[in-house]
């Protein structure tokens, strides 16, 4: 059963991909992360989402699969070491309401002897000589209510060669973390609409009655909306027409909007991540989307975290915060001499900022 308080307060990132050592502190439950480029916001957002997830592992594949890498490519693995220095084993400390879980990322070194190839298919012996062949994950927690420490799990994502099988396996070892139940995250990239989720998110939220309340959010968006269908091919938007109208026709915006509302509703997940949250949304639509999201996260105890380049995002997000009970902070990411930090804003402290023309984004 999922703790109705859960969610992450602090996190201190140590070598994780291009974050050598950053800390993210007193984290509300909608949060917007900002920054030039390459300063990590995408990185961060990553690093919390493993650090949320209750199946760590899968996390770990989605992360690369998100920066379209397979577990196939040359070198999968070493993009998560800090310089691609094995040396710099990555370590996540994520302080939940009532847990601490740290995380930690070890190499793991191929082993020859258990390796062999499809003989008619051509091998490079440089695919495992220059690269380490997997991850292990190493799962601790705290409990900081009893003051001591609780369960560990530790797994391995590797390649594994299985008897009487002339290919190489891509196999996961080791006992899945169970005690992570409390947790759960969904990760949302920037190119991502969430279509093929939309049927069993809509089915659940028919089920529960709860469509009416998405129903009103698109209203914001587009004011003809009166319901959604699920046909054999495609959901289908009823805006008062004599047919029904497939939803691709309704624009990258509007289902985008869609697609992070019933992410929060009818997901399941208690933590959902947003890369570039703004894409596809005109800026007029992005109070209203704040707005929504704000409402639907207390609503449905869900925690927000968001990235933006966008300063009409930034200030729609300062806004809606403003008329929200809800906490809500915004971190920029600066990088300076190959150091990274983060500075934390509240509402007031952005608008101000705006208001002085300070670089926000």
């Amino acid at each position: 059963m999922l703790l109705r308080n859960e969610m992450i307060l602090n996190a201190q990132i140590n070598n994780f991909k291009a974050l050598k050592n950053i800390s993210v502190s007193d984290i509300g439950r909608v949060n917007l992360f900002v920054g030039n480029n390459s300063s990590g916001k995408s990185t961060l957002l990553e690093a919390l989402y493993l650090a949320s997830s209750s199946n760590p592992v899968r996390a770990v594949i989605d992360i690369n699969n998100f920066r379209g890498i397979s577990q196939l490519d040359k070198y999968p693995w070493d993009t998560f070491f800090t310089s691609f220095n094995t040396k710099n084993e990555p370590q996540i400390k994520s302080e939940f309401t009532e847990k601490t879980v740290t995380t930690q990322i070890e190499p793991f070194l191929p082993d020859y002897r258990h390796i062999e190839t499809d003989p008619e298919e051509s091998f490079n012996s440089d695919y495992f000589s220059s690269s380490i062949s997997g991850l292990t994950l190493n799962i601790s927690e705290f409990d900081r209510d009893k003051n001591r420490d609780g369960r560990k799990s530790s797994q391995t994502i590797k390649f594994d060669h299985k008897e009487g099988n002339d290919l190489v396996k891509f196999g996961i070892h080791g006992r899945e973390p169970d005690f992570l139940r409390f947790t759960s995250s969904l990760f949302i990239t920037g190119k991502a609409n969430l279509i093929s989720k939309m049927p069993h998110f809509i089915t659940n939220l028919k089920i529960n009655k709860q469509l009416d309340a998405v129903i009103e959010i698109l209203k914001n968006f587009s004011p003809s909306v009166n319901n959604l269908e699920i046909g054999s091919d495609s959901i289908y938007v009823d805006i008062g027409e004599s047919k029904l109208y497939p939803i691709g026709v309704m624009g990258d915006g509007f289902v985008r909007f869609l697609a992070i509302s019933l992410a929060i509703i009818s997901s399941g997940r208690k933590v959902i991540l947003i890369d570039e949250i703004d894409t596809g949304l005109h800026y007029s639509a992005q109070f209203f989307l704040w707005e929504a999201i704000l409402k639907l996260a207390e609503n449905n105890n869900v925690q927000i975290m968001a990235v933006t380049h966008s300063i009409d995002c930034i200030s729609s997000f300062a806004k809606a915060g403003k008329k929200s009970s809800e906490k809500t902070k915004m971190y920029r990411l600066e990088k300076e001499d190959d150091k990274n930090f983060i500075i934390d804003y509240n509402v007031d402290e952005i608008q101000s900022a705006i208001e002085k023309e300070y670089e926000m984004r």
